[in-house]
């Protein structure tokens, strides 16, 4: 037998006794109480445990640097011909082309701070920083540096040694665009060419047709916002 107290407004306790049933049935919501608490405890413990990014986790790419960059829009851009991309080029302030006006400060270089926060490794890092910093490289600015070289390589508007130099690149900007198209994965469906009649003709040039594209100013502020340096020509 066990004695309880019950609430009383007299100054000294009442007691009751109780039977061993009340004692095993009160023991039992205990212990259902506790061990309820106890799973959901464990299972909290593991939920965090698992969100924690590692230093043995492989990069994912673009999930985890979308952390990073936050909601990037997208916009309908149709694609035109730019006459400035496709000969040497208008000139720009500052005796930039057109091809380096298409960068930011920086060059597309930016600097990560605490990257294993978006779950990024592998960045360059930065020395005498307060807190871990590394360098990454944006891929849309490196492949629109392999675009540009790949049109200097083709071109006829630099010396020999200017031109060797980009045709030593060659190789490289081929397939990481080749990998680039293929990542991208762009499924818009290109429309026919159309005579000066008016008439459909077998053939695609790809202008005049809308794509769903990820926002290119909003990229270049950021990119430009978290710049490694000032630099701006594409030497």
């Amino acid at each position: 037998m066990k004695w309880f107290p019950l609430s009383s407004t007299r100054h000294e306790p009442e007691y009751h006794l109780t039977s061993t049933d009340d004692v095993r049935s009160a023991l039992a919501q205990w212990k259902r109480k506790y061990y309820t608490l106890a799973t959901i405890y464990i299972i909290t413990i593991l939920l965090v445990v698992a969100y924690i990014p590692t230093p043995d986790s492989p990069a994912t790419g673009m999930v985890r640097s979308e952390a990073y960059f936050g909601n990037i829009p997208k916009e309908l851009v149709k694609f035109r011909l730019d006459e400035a991309f496709v000969g040497k080029g208008s000139a720009a302030p500052g005796n930039q082309s057109a091809w380096d006006m298409l960068f930011p400060l920086g060059k597309g270089l930016v600097e990560v701070r605490n990257p294993m926060n978006y779950g990024l490794r592998g960045g360059f890092p930065v020395p005498n920083t307060k807190v871990v910093t590394e360098i990454y490289s944006i891929s849309m600015f490196h492949q629109l540096y392999c675009l540009s070289i790949l049109k200097d390589a083709f071109g006829r508007d630099k010396g020999p040694s200017e031109n060797q130099a980009a045709e030593n690149n060659l190789g490289h900007c081929f397939d990481y665009l080749r990998q680039a198209i293929m990542c991208t994965g762009d499924t818009t469906l290109e429309t026919a060419l159309m005579n000066d009649d008016g008439e459909l003709v077998p053939g695609f040039d790809g202008w005049g047709d809308v794509h769903e594209c990820r926002s290119y100013e909003t990229i270049y502020d950021f990119a430009q916002a978290h710049r490694v340096n000032d630099e701006t020509c594409l030497e």
